[in-house]
């Protein structure tokens, strides 16, 4: 069977994808179907981002209070209770960011 190039109307073989004579496709090239959807890492990387930010968000946030806890101990001797509650926030928050990017290495193979 036969078919004509839009671009140069000769006849062309419809097994053929391009025209012989000017090289303008005769069909749109599909690729073959496959049988799972691919998925890209960047998209999956999205899903584990907001957990990551949380994350370095509680680490920053004790860091800053036990500098303060520290600043306070200076000035009036007491603080010990802030530099304990930053110290913790901010080994849950550093634990908390580790174990995210493990989670998120581990989905993506």
């Amino acid at each position: 069977m036969k078919v004509y190039c839009a671009e140069c109307d000769n006849a062309c073989s419809d097994k053929a994808p391009y025209c012989p004579r000017c090289g303008h496709p005769l069909q749109a090239l599909q690729p073959p179907p496959m049988q799972q959807p691919v998925q890209l890492i960047e998209q999956t990387a999205k899903r584990w981002k907001m957990e990551i930010l949380v994350a370095a968000g509680i680490c920053i946030l004790g860091v800053t209070t036990c500098s303060l806890g520290v600043a306070d101990a200076r000035l009036d001797g007491g603080g010990e209770g802030m530099i304990a509650v930053g110290a913790f926030l901010a080994l849950a928050g550093f634990l908390g960011v580790i174990v995210v990017r493990v989670i998120a290495w581990w989905y993506h193979g």
